[in-house]
């Protein structure tokens, strides 16, 4: 892949040409770990913003917009290995036309349960590459950024018929949403009710085909009665795994759906409200 020559400053702009609007364009968020302690999950997101100043967010819980002409590669959860560690892709020419501005910006998740910030992330960058792989602009974010936890690297504007790219590396101070905190620790329990509903599953079918083989597989020179305990055991595991999850898994994983789709919009508040031009 060619390098890019259009390195951008802070507030420096890139216009793009009518073919890069009409290809698929992927914009690449990367950094590297200045340290060497816990992973940090930094998680890249982009916010299309409404004349009207409504606003649609894609993000690592949200991975496509309503007509998926933005869409997200997935969550990295460790930044681990070279090249981008996280990927947008945009349709510009199929990105509705009230929508006046794409925003991708990055946010540490758990950064105050893990005291992190960016002072642990060097070398971050935003850049756009073009479909035939062509990187078409660079904005490494060169200066320190301290103690932030949530930065906004550069937003795609529209341009009159056309689109221009912003460099912007503006940080949000040491920010997280209530919802951040509450999914820090109930993700970390819903796994747990996860991995308990595997055990109660296990335990039932063992104890269930153990009573009907007591029961029913005493028939002299017949294997139907161990079968038929086996299948009893197995019915009785899949009612109570059922059961467990109407009362317990099922709730949690409710609120755990409810606090993703609030981090979802506090994103894109928090984005919105410092772009320069306010909302």
């Amino acid at each position: 892949m060619s390098s890019s020559r259009n390195i951008l400053q802070t507030k420096e702009q890139y216009k793009l040409s009518t073919e890069d609007i009409r290809s698929t364009l992927k914009v690449g968020l990367g950094w590297d770990m200045s340290y060497t302690g816990e992973d940090l999950d930094l998680d890249a997101s982009c916010v299309a913003v409404w004349n009207d100043g409504s606003h649609e967010t894609v993000y690592y819980h949200r991975l496509q917009n309503a007509n998926r002409s933005i869409w997200h590669s997935g969550d990295n959860l460790t930044g681990a290995g070279d090249g981008d560690d996280e990927e947008i892709f945009v349709e510009l020419h199929r990105v509705p036309r009230d929508v006046k501005q794409l925003v991708f910006s990055v946010n540490i998740f758990g950064a105050d349960e893990r005291v992190q910030s960016f002072a642990e992330v060097s070398n971050a960058y935003i850049r756009m590459v073009d479909g035939q792989g062509q990187e078409l602009v660079r904005f490494p974010l060169q200066r320190n950024l301290g103690k932030q936890t949530f930065v906004t690297f550069a937003m795609l504007e529209r341009d009159g018929s056309g689109w221009s790219m912003k460099a912007l590396g503006q940080g949000h101070g040491q920010v997280q949403s209530l919802a951040e905190a509450s999914l820090f620790k109930h993700v970390g329990r819903l796994e747990g009710l996860e991995t308990l509903r595997t055990f109660l599953f296990i335990f039932s079918w063992v104890m269930g085909t153990g009573v009907s083989i007591a029961i029913f597989g005493d028939t002299p020179g017949s294997d139907a009665g161990f079968y038929f305990g086996l299948f009893c055991g197995f019915c009785v595991a899949m009612l109570v795994s059922a059961m467990y999850s109407m009362t317990v898994v099922n709730g949690w994983t409710r609120k755990v759906e409810n606090l993703h789709q609030e981090q979802g919009r506090w994103i894109a508040e928090t984005v919105i409200q410092r772009l320069p031009n306010g909302r």
